[in-house]
């Protein structure tokens, strides 16, 4: 009953547990860094491409940001300005913290903390991934929320003019639903073709500035742009329109279970293909790998989405407290699992530990210890407070 009075409030469980599933892909693609060539090849590719997570966040993000916001918009609920302080009170508090306590202040890793007040700016605004050489500064994984804040700004009218109002369905009569299937499909196409125009726009002018995405390789675009992973975005999007006019796609709707395991596999087979293809990340075998991902993560969520009775295993233990609580704690642990902190315990206090395996497990462990004191102390304080302002008083559009 629990479950199903939080997915009528569009808080589905089983979608914050799928945060903790890709934290952990990200987590251990990191720490398990010289596993062995003798395991499987499944679990091998879970941890060789676990960076693929990084697609589903997207997705994910692209999924709940339609099924959260697109009402509101259209029905004049939510002003832009408002949509974006939340967003901001969302994840900007805890990233400061952990910049300024965890890279800042014990000056390491080394080439991480700012160099110069023109780093600093680049890393406090989150716009690292539109500076090459500057991507893997700061918290070195916050190049992806340079994305989200693209995103975030984007969002609005992007949806509202993807989705066609419902006044619109009634208008075009018996073959509304047709015709909004059409223009969905055109539009999300056109965003995509333009979104992948703008990557070979950029790799093949001369740089105009030294160190910005103007005439960046087509690799570094396609893998850390916005340009080159809007298509990943877009494939949550579009599986939340789904979800949104669910009772017009009976069909497909009602069957969540087949879109449970159909995801699934998407999932499993293109990590395992990414594994067995190898190359570059960012090649266009790679990107296209990465984005079967988001495509069938995204199916995945609309599967759980829709399984509202949590008929499915996944539904239930991607749902469950243990699963939803380190769903919350996954920002915290994508921030820090490469800080200084982290660094320190996996070389020194867990130096003794010989098993490369056991003492990633022990790390993880420890980081979500951190992460519980980050989320209880900062996170969901600062956000609640930061939240209580715009509902006080609304700000402009």
């Amino acid at each position: 009953m629990r479950a199903k009075a939080a997915q009528q409030r569009n808080l589905i469980p089983s979608l914050t547990g799928m945060r903790a599933v890709a934290a952990g892909m990200v987590f251990f693609y990191h720490w398990l860094f010289d596993i062995p060539n003798q395991w499987p090849l499944v679990p091998r590719s879970l941890v060789r491409e676990g960076y693929l997570g990084v697609a589903i966040f997207f997705a994910l993000s692209g999924f709940l940001i339609t099924t959260r916001y697109y009402g509101d918009f259209r029905e004049g609920r939510m002003r832009y300005g408002t949509y974006l302080w939340k967003r901001f009170a969302r994840i900007y508090p805890l990233y400061f913290v952990v910049l300024t306590l965890m890279v800042i202040v014990p000056g390491r890793p080394i080439g991480r903390p700012p160099s110069d007040a023109w780093t600093a700016v680049v890393q406090f605004t989150l716009t690292q991934a539109l500076f090459p050489t500057l991507l893997l500064t700061g918290t070195a994984t916050a190049w992806t929320l340079t994305i989200e804040e693209f995103f975030y700004l984007l969002a609005p009218p992007l949806i509202m003019w993807l989705i066609p109002r419902r006044s619109h369905l009634d208008q075009w009569g018996s073959h509304g639903l047709r015709r909004m299937l059409w223009q969905v499909a055109v539009r999300a196409s056109l965003v995509v073709i333009m979104s992948l125009g703008g990557v070979v726009l950029l790799s093949h002018i001369p740089p105009l500035l030294s160190n910005t995405l103007l005439g960046a390789q087509a690799n570094y675009l396609m893998q850390y742009s916005p340009f080159g992973r809007l298509p990943d975005l877009m494939a949550g999007v579009l599986l939340g329109f789904l979800y949104l006019q669910r009772d017009r796609f009976p069909a497909i709707t009602h069957q969540p279970l087949w879109l449970i395991w159909l995801g699934v596999a998407g999932m499993l087979g293109a990590i395992i293909a990414s594994n067995l293809v190898g190359g570059p990340v960012g090649s266009p075998a790679n990107r296209v790998l990465g984005f079967t991902v988001a495509a069938s993560s995204s199916l995945l969520v609309l599967g759980m989405s829709l399984d509202d009775n949590c008929a499915n295993v996944l539904t239930r233990l991607l749902g469950s407290r243990v699963m939803v609580y380190l769903g919350k704690l996954s920002y915290g642990l994508y921030l820090i699992q490469l800080t200084e902190p982290c660094q320190w315990i996996y070389w020194i206090a867990l130096g003794a530990v010989q098993i490369r395996e056991l003492r990633a497990i022990l790390l993880y462990i420890a980081a979500t210890v951190m992460c519980v004191i980050l989320y209880e102390l900062v996170e969901k304080p600062a956000q609640h407070r930061l939240t209580r302002v715009a509902v006080r008083k609304p700000l402009m559009a």
